[in-house]
């Protein structure tokens, strides 16, 4: 499969006809304030990274001829809340937090599960189909979780954090990444008046990188309507999440983003960076409601146990601690 991604390139994000400008990071020699900025406006900004540039292609091969076999076959890898719902989600299983809209767009997420999982299973393990055989999810993942690594502790220096503050929180994290697959408007099991294929979230994670093949991702900048960010072939997208929102006091935004139905199939490549099951936020954290400060702790995990039974349809089966 061939990425075009240059097409792309000279299309403007806009926002009711006003240019959107997502800065572009080297994190490695950017200094905290920009950073600052950028996650306190936006919520979002792009971060040179040709190591993962140079995988996407190959991810997405891989990704292609998986979705491409049978259906049965994908079955076997089907995820399920034994696998912590790593694993197969066929195009209609997950639904938004309202259960209102199927969410239609075929999914394999691998990563890291609780240590209680019943179906504990290493990287490799989650990729024993030959679809993955030439390694190339593996190594993006591989790649991400240590340009992750490096973003974090970036952001731990600009929120004025001290040195190493994250790391008692990330000895045992639960780091996640999907290959999605948006099939074109002609394929699509949604009815035609569905506007978007994924619904309008905020992420659980500290932050999710995001790559995509073809426009279509949106995103809601500075509380106003959603623009369309479309893809770069020398940086890879940043968003805030509502992990981070909530470590930040609220300081940083995490911005609602969707997908929109397109004629033209889809893939994207989506990590998400959290901690522990067990990390509990105690930042103060100020309402948006009603402006009061308080410090309401956030267990991450159970938070995210909470959406993540839901949008499966299996909250009858959320463990009871949660």
């Amino acid at each position: 499969m061939i990425l075009n991604l240059s097409e792309h390139l000279a299309r403007k994000n806009l926002i009711d006809g006003i240019m959107t400008d997502i800065p572009i990071i080297n994190i490695k020699e950017t200094g905290t304030t920009e950073l600052r900025h950028a996650c306190e406006d936006l919520g979002c900004f792009f971060v040179k990274q040709e190591r993962l540039d140079s995988l996407l292609p190959g991810v997405i091969e891989e990704a292609g001829r998986f979705f491409s076999l049978s259906e049965s076959t994908k079955q076997r890898f089907r995820a399920t809340p034994e696998s912590y719902f790593v694993g197969y989600r066929p195009n209609g299983s997950e639904k938004n937090m309202h259960g209102t809209q199927d969410e239609h767009c075929d999914q394999f997420k691998i990563g890291m599960m609780k240590e209680n999982s019943k179906a504990f299973k290493s990287i490799e393990k989650q990729l024993e189909s030959p679809a993955f055989n030439t390694q190339k999810t593996q190594h993006y993942w591989e790649r991400s979780s240590q340009c992750a690594d490096l973003i974090l502790k970036k952001l731990e220096a600009s929120l004025g954090f001290e040195e190493h503050y994250f790391d008692p929180f990330f000895n045992r994290p639960l780091h996640q990444l999907g290959l999605n697959y948006y099939p074109g408007i002609s394929e699509k099991l949604a009815a035609p008046q569905d506007e978007h294929s994924l619904s309008a979230h905020v992420d659980l994670s500290l932050f999710t990188l995001i790559s995509q093949d073809q426009p279509g991702l949106q995103i809601r900048i500075k509380d106003q309507i959603f623009t369309e960010v479309g893809p770069r072939e020398d940086a890879v997208l940043v968003l805030v999440g509502e992990y981070l929102h909530r470590w930040s006091g609220g300081r940083y935004k995490a911005p609602m983003h969707r997908v929109s139905t397109s004629e033209q199939l889809r893939y994207s490549v989506v990590y998400k960076h959290r901690p522990n099951y067990d990390a509990v936020i105690r930042a103060p954290y100020r309402s948006a409601n009603s402006g009061e400060v308080r410090v309401d702790p956030y267990h991450t995990g159970k938070a995210y146990d909470r959406k993540i039974y839901t949008i499966m349809g299996a909250a009858d089966l959320l463990p009871n601690e949660t």
